[in-house]
């Protein structure tokens, strides 16, 4: 998943034997390439490019721990990402929404992963200039979680849409999130 605008991330280690990554940023597809080889069971470092767009995917040897590191998209500064290995037992789906405030201007992007009964949020606040993490569970459709500043989030997930709620009694703001799955 992206934030710096709103996208999401796929990265193909040895499906269908190939490795490729794309990102899909509002709408725009970047399709990313690499002439390095990995080594099974072995700690992967992959540089990725496309044009004077790059970033380096690393991972453990057990498949565990994705990230990215070095992430330069031209027109996308101090952009991050959440990485969620997906597997045949276990389905990833990717959700890109937003998110506002009641009592206060504070507005954008709210993106999560969902993976098993795990939710993993990414958001960026306009008010603040800053990114959130969050993690969160699904229950049935139940959804509850935390960021990573307190505040607390509930919410509903009904086929490939979820919206909610969230509350920060600390700096006592509040206001509602809504995102819509894209993969």
């Amino acid at each position: 998943m992206f934030v710096g605008s709103s996208g999401i991330v796929l990265i193909n280690l040895n499906n269908n034997n190939t490795i490729s990554a794309s990102l899909k940023i509002d709408g725009v597809n970047y399709i990313f390439s690499t002439n390095e080889s990995i080594t099974e069971n072995q700690q992967t470092e992959i540089n990725f490019t496309n044009n004077d767009n790059s970033f380096v995917f690393n991972v453990s040897s057990t498949g565990t721990n994705p990230e990215i590191t070095n992430l330069s998209i031209q027109g996308h500064p101090n952009a991050e990402t959440i990485l969620v290995k997906e597997t045949s037992e276990r389905l990833t789906k990717v959700f890109e929404g937003t998110y506002n405030g009641i009592d206060n201007d504070d507005a954008e992007v709210f993106n999560a992963i969902v993976s098993g009964s795990e939710m993993y949020v990414l958001a960026f606040s306009t008010m603040y200039s800053v990114f959130y993490t969050a993690n969160g569970s699904v229950n049935n459709e139940n959804i509850t979680g935390v960021t990573s500043t307190g505040t607390n989030f509930t919410g509903i997930i009904e086929n490939d849409k979820m919206n909610g709620s969230w509350n920060n009694s600390q700096s006592n703001e509040n206001g509602n999130w809504n995102a819509e799955r894209s993969y």
